[in-house]
């Protein structure tokens, strides 16, 4: 689930939408009216609980380093799933299991170093990487900004409140690379977290097509063609005695992981030929926010390795059973949701299958803490909430109105809802350890994972057997 920079929930930064209805799931009396058309969707194959624990323990291994979009323990999880899915005998989408999207930046993690004469600074505590430099190495003398000849120099700026568009103005001047010479300790950018917009935004299509209300932060992220790092003001001295003797000094960025990122798919052909070229999508995002300020591993066990668990589950089900659905489903791993559903918007904007062959999509995101009975559902669709309700119900969750709402918006549902295609989204919600180093694996609750994902096996398995596909359900504001 995407955080804010804070670590706090976002619902502050995300509008609801008019097309989504949320409703919670708990355990309560009563009863709930169950269509007896989904009687025979809701029998399904065994959940192995050993298998749930497995998968979201090698997720949310330290191995994986926290699943960072663009970054070896995402790529090794994107890997993970490839296999998975191969071993339970799905297909790719086309000739690939993953598709590549580009993001907007990477270089939290880069890695710095300023060598002048001797001496050589590396250490995050004195210099690190702002999120809008270039890649690369540069050697050649240090001047101020404030001198009338800078081509061809690494310039050194006094930082002020708009860093980027100081090194935007020295490098229009000629400079090779920019220092900025901080008044306080340098900010560690991995401390930033996610910059959260909305809409999403289309990265291929650069700033100039982006809708009107996209933040100022969002475009600072944007790399600079030249390297650029920030020197704490006790490191600033040798910067100093470069300025003054003329020497040349070697300034280094190297870029630790990609500018690119991977959905993961698994495809099961229909057994209708009729149908088998409608497509459920089930989806679950598996990267999280990787490192924390101190270089210590956010595991995102519940956010979203919990999700993944049971998508694979479900994958295994659907795939062993000796009757497959009518309608393909299609198995997509979301990569980058925390950057800003940027693999599902990715997907969605340049889809490899037809949208309007998407009869509905049904996705899990941090589904596996809280109280046992607990489970929210948001919906964009009539038929899809009914038939969620009375799978859940057989799971040990039924209906009440209380609860803490769950916004569609905030997860890889969203892109589908905007372009009307019905749509679920289902999880536990927020809880304390949300984006802390504390979201491991031994707190998940794997009995109610399971209950998910066996939730969500059934309501698959109704909607792609189902004659007539959901209705995309819109609704007014005052009906939320």
């Amino acid at each position: 689930m995407i955080g804010s920079v804070t670590g706090c929930k976002r619902s502050n930064r995300v509008r609801a939408f008019d097309v989504v209805v949320g409703i919670t799931l708990l355990v309560v009396a009563g009863s709930l009216t169950t269509r007896a058309a989904f009687a025979d969707a809701l029998e399904e194959d065994p959940v192995t609980e050993n298998e749930i624990r497995a998968h979201a323990t090698y997720l949310a291994s330290a191995e994986l380093e926290g699943r960072d979009a663009g970054h070896p323990g995402a790529r090794l999880a994107a890997d993970y799933l490839v296999r998975e899915l191969k071993s339970y005998g799905l297909r790719p989408l086309g000739e690939s299991w993953q598709h590549a999207f580009p993001m907007l930046t990477v270089t939290r993690y880069a890695k710095s170093k300023l060598t002048i004469a001797e001496t050589t600074l590396e250490d995050r505590a004195v210099v690190t990487v702002p999120a809008f430099s270039g890649i690369g190495s540069r050697t050649a003398p240090v001047v101020m900004s404030t001198e009338s000849e800078v081509e061809g120099r690494i310039v050194a700026i006094a930082a002020g409140e708009n860093e980027r568009e100081q090194a935007l103005e020295a490098i229009g001047r000629g400079a090779v690379a920019v220092v900025l010479l901080r008044h306080r300790r340098v900010f560690d950018t991995r401390d930033v977290g996610r910059h959260i917009f909305r809409p999403p935004i289309d990265l291929e299509a650069g700033p100039a097509a982006w809708p009107e209300g996209v933040h100022d932060s969002i475009r600072n992220l944007i790399p600079l063609s030249v390297p650029v790092v920030a020197i704490a003001r006790r490191a600033r001295i040798p910067v100093l005695e470069a300025i003054e003797s003329g020497i040349a000094v070697t300034l280094e960025v190297t870029q630790i992981g990609e500018r690119r990122s991977t959905n993961v798919f698994g495809l099961l052909r229909g057994s209708d030929p009729a149908m088998r070229d409608e497509y459920v999508i089930v989806g679950a995002h598996y990267d999280h926010i990787g490192l924390d300020g101190k270089g210590e591993v956010l595991h995102g066990a519940d956010d979203n390795a919990s999700g993944v668990a049971a998508w694979l589950e479900v994958a295994e089900a659907l795939a062993s059973s000796e009757e497959r659905p009518r309608r393909s489903i299609l198995f997509i791993a979301w990569g980058a949701e925390e950057m800003g559903l940027v693999g599902s918007t990715a997907f969605c904007r340049r889809p490899p299958i037809e949208l309007a062959s998407v009869a509905a999509c049904v996705n899990m995101d941090m589904i596996g803490r809280k109280a046992p009975d607990v489970l929210h559902v948001a919906a964009a669709s009539d038929d899809l909430r009914a038939a969620t309700v009375a799978a859940a119900r057989r799971h040990g969750f039924a209906l009440t109105s209380e609860g803490d709402p769950f916004h569609i918006a905030s997860t890889d549902s969203h892109p589908f809802v905007q372009r009307g295609v019905p749509t679920v989204a289902l999880t536990s919600g927020l809880h304390d350890d949300y984006n802390t180093v504390d979201d491991t694996a031994d707190r998940l609750d794997i009995d109610k994972i399971a209950r998910v994902a066996r939730t969500v096996l059934a309501l698959t398995r109704h909607v792609g057997n189902a004659d007539a596909r959901p209705t995309f359900t819109a609704r007014p504001a005052s009906d939320r």
